[in-house]
């Protein structure tokens, strides 16, 4: 049998948390178990061992569980509970999840993701616990840490990439062709506000569309534009949200 090894979906995740804090306090991380946990049942145990939380009908020695030190960047605050978090409300991240354990409080799929007291042993105080589902073993799907670019985008950066964006929709040949800056500044300010929703570096560029469909309505065109450029651009914006 192979050496037990940390599946891919929480290796990701530990991946993202390094390189968005590289300098972060490693004291307190783990993923396999050690003879205490190897006593009773645990995510830490190799699930070959017959002591894990969950099975696979796989001869890989998986272990699904992984242990995050809260010390992420001091100077900021309790950064690692608002990553749980966000993860916990985020559908598509938390069913990769059983639960998650954090400064005495437990949110597992099997009670609804709501955070509840946790009255184990160890509260968790030093640093997170995130117990991996069985299905998604092998996925490296991004969980969405923030990374370090995020972190220096400015807001002459946003502007850039929203206006990049804009030209590539529908709707600045529209309001382009409209032939007034004010037509050019109302599409740049949505594309902006779609950008900052969309909340990616790099953008998804898909994304920022979408959200600028929803930001760039008839109302608010109407509202920017003379109004028969402005009656042209939301009949047509109105027929485009209806498809």
């Amino acid at each position: 049998m192979t050496a037990p090894v940390l599946v891919p979906n929480l290796r990701s995740l530990r991946d993202e948390f390094d390189r968005r804090w590289p300098r972060r306090d490693r004291a307190s991380d783990g993923w396999i178990g050690d003879q205490a946990h190897a006593a009773g049942v645990s995510g830490h145990n190799p699930d070959e061992s017959g002591r894990a939380e969950r099975q696979d009908a796989d001869r890989r020695d998986e272990v699904r569980a992984l242990d995050v030190d809260r010390d992420l960047d001091t100077a900021a605050g309790d950064e690692l509970y608002a990553e749980l978090d966000r993860i916990r409300r985020d559908p598509d991240l938390r069913r990769r999840l059983i639960y998650i354990i954090y400064r005495r409080q437990i949110a597992s799929a099997s009670a609804g993701w709501v955070w509840r007291p946790y009255t184990g042993p160890n509260p968790h105080t030093e640093h997170g616990h995130l117990s991996g589902h069985p299905d998604y073993d092998d996925s490296t799907a991004p969980w969405g840490v923030a990374s370090m670019e995020d972190e220096m985008l400015t807001d002459a950066d946003v502007d850039r990439i929203a206006t990049a964006t804009a030209r590539k929709t529908w709707t600045w040949d529209l309001l382009n062709g409209a032939g007034t800056d004010e037509a050019y500044r109302v599409l740049t300010r949505a594309a902006t506000a779609a950008v900052a929703a969309a909340g990616r570096d790099p953008v998804d560029e898909r994304a920022v569309a979408a959200e600028l469909l929803t930001v760039l309505t008839p109302g608010a065109i109407a509202a920017a534009l003379p109004d028969d450029v402005a009656r042209q651009v939301a009949d047509e914006l109105a027929a485009r949200l209806r498809e």
